[in-house]
């Protein structure tokens, strides 16, 4: 049980996305640089998706797992619609390769700075870090360019992966492609 309260305004309090429910024409659902919040009476009432009340009273929260869901961005390849990219604030930058139905992680622990969280003990793939931004390749599948730092406070810098962002294929760029 984790004691915070949905009032808790951490993170701001921006509306930055909303996304309309096609099934539901009552139900919307709000999120800003960390909270999601949803309606489902066609914004009568508004609840936080992130938290519910816990069992041990009244100021006693559980997190039902979307709490910190900040994506930055999200790029499909034109070259191969199954290959997608989404880059967040705090989990870096993370790969689909079968069009959403599964995802890896692409941070490398050597390029997220102080985000030293492993995925497994042999690898230096990472869970966290910074990415606001990538471009996939129009004509070559594999290849992707993405800004990649560590927290909000450390410079980005850009890279290039010719793996379709398998975390230990990043290249440090001299900048973005000539065109």
């Amino acid at each position: 049980v984790t004691a915070f309260s949905p009032g808790n305004n951490w993170g701001g309090t921006d509306c930055t996305r909303k996304c309309d429910d096609m099934s539901d024409p009552d139900a919307y659902f709000f999120r800003n640089s960390c909270w999601v919040w949803g309606t489902f009476d066609g914004g009568k009432t508004v609840k936080p998706l992130y938290c519910k009340q816990g069992a041990g009273g009244k100021g006693w929260w559980i997190t039902t797992g979307v709490e910190n869901a900040n994506p930055w961005t999200i790029e499909i390849s034109e070259a191969d619609p199954d290959i997608i990219y989404e880059g967040y604030w705090d989990m870096g930058m993370w790969r689909s390769l079968d069009h959403g139905q599964s995802w890896q992680s692409c941070n490398n622990i050597d390029l997220t700075g102080a985000w030293k969280s492993t995925v497994d003990k042999v690898t230096r793939q990472g869970c966290g870090g910074n990415c606001r931004t990538i471009c996939a390749d129009p004509a070559r599948r594999n290849v992707v360019w993405a800004t990649i730092g560590g927290d909000q406070r450390e410079p980005e810098f850009v890279y290039r992966s010719l793996d379709n962002g398998k975390f230990d294929s990043w290249q440090k760029t001299a900048g973005l492609p000539a065109t």
